[in-house]
C-alpha cells in the first residue's frame, strides 16, 4: 500500500481550523515524579500542525510542565477531565491508579477521536472488560505492550505481528500502530509497514513523540481530508523521515528527543 500524502494547510486557516490536542498524562508521588513525555508528545503535536495544545496534567506539577511548553493551556486533571478538542491523546506518563483508570473509561466513553499510548495501554491490557464499542480510536503499543494486549484479549500468540495486529484491529474496531524497528500500521482491513530501522530512535521518549505526532495530524485532518488509518500512517512516516534527517547529521547514536521534533517541519514538507 503506497503512503498517503500529508494534505496541504489553508493559507487562511487560524488556530481553530487546526484543530486542539488535549495530552493526558503526567503524575507524582513521594518517590518519583514523570511528565517529560507528557510535554515532549503535546509539543510533537504542536509541531505536526495542530492549532492548539491543552495538557491535562496534576496540579502539582502543572505549572512546571506549563514553564516547560508555554504554548499549551494547562488544566487540572481529575476523574471527569474533558477539555474541548479535536482529539484526545492519553497515556504518556499516565500513571496507573484509580483516577487514571476512572478517566480514561471516562474519555472512552466520549465522542471524541483519541490516540492511546503507554499507561493508558497497560490499564487496558489489564481490565479488558472495560473497552467499550468505540471505533475512532488509534493504539500505539510498542512490541511489549503489544504482546501483552494479545494475550490479553485472547489473539493468537503463535502468529506473525501483522496477523496478530489485524485479528486485534478488528476484534476492538481500532488502527493499530504497533513500533518496532519494523512498525506496523493495521485497521484490520488494511495494513501497512514501515521497515526503515533508525538505532537513533531507539530513546526514551520517542514513542511519546510518535504519539504526539499522529494526534496532531488527527486533530488536523480527520474526519474531511484523511481517515485515521491515514493518520496513523503519516504520523509514523513523518516520525521516521525526521530521524533520518537527524542520522545523516549526526549518526545513530545521541539523539535528543528536542532535536527530533525541530526537524518535524522539514520532514512534513518532504511528505507533501
Amino acid at each position: 500500500m503506497n503512503l498517503s500524502k500529508l494534505p496541504q494547510r489553508s493559507p487562511i486557516g487560524h488556530k481553530g481550523t487546526f484543530g486542539t490536542v488535549a495530552v493526558f498524562g503526567g503524575y507524582k508521588t513521594d518517590q518519583s515524579v514523570m511528565f517529560g513525555g507528557t510535554v515532549l508528545a503535546a509539543t510533537a503535536a504542536l509541531k505536526a500542525g495542530a492549532g492548539k495544545v491543552t495538557l491535562v496534567m496534576p496540579q502539582n506539577i502543572l505549572p512546571v510542565a506549563i514553564e516547560m511548553l508555554p504554548q499549551a493551556v494547562g488544566e487540572s486533571m481529575s476523574e471527569q477531565s474533558h477539555p474541548k478538542a479535536q482529539c484526545f491523546l492519553v497515556g504518556p506518563c499516565l500513571g496507573r491508579e484509580k483516577t487514571q483508570r476512572t478517566l480514561l473509561q471516562n474519555l472512552l466513553s466520549k465522542n471524541v477521536p483519541m490516540v492511546i499510548d503507554a499507561d493508558a495501554l497497560s490499564i487496558i491490557a489489564e481490565n479488558p472488560e472495560g473497552w467499550p464499542a468505540k471505533t475512532d480510536a488509534i493504539l500505539t503499543p510498542h512490541i511489549g505492550e503489544f504482546e501483552r494486549l494479545t494475550k490479553t484479549f485472547g489473539i493468537d500468540t503463535n502468529t506473525s505481528v501483522q496477523s496478530r495486529a489485524a485479528k486485534l484491529a478488528q476484534k476492538l474496531g481500532v488502527v493499530f500502530v504497533v513500533k518496532n524497528s519494523t512498525t506496523t500500521v493495521c485497521s484490520g482491513e488494511q495494513t501497512w509497514q514501515l521497515d526503515k530501522p533508525n538505532p537513533a530512535l531507539a530513546t526514551a521518549g520517542s514513542g511519546d513523540v510518535l504519539s504526539g505526532l499522529i494526534a496532531g495530524l488527527v486533530a488536523q485532518f480527520y474526519p474531511k481530508q484523511l481517515d485515521l488509518f491515514e493518520c496513523a500512517q503519516l504520523g509514523v512516516a513523518l516520525h521516521s523521515q525526521a530521524g533520518e534527517l537527524w542520522s545523516k547529521l549526526h549518526g545513530d547514536q545521541g539523539l535528543i528527543l528536542a532535536e527530533l521534533i525541530d526537524l518535524v517541519p522539514e520532514a512534513a514538507a518532504r511528505l507533501r
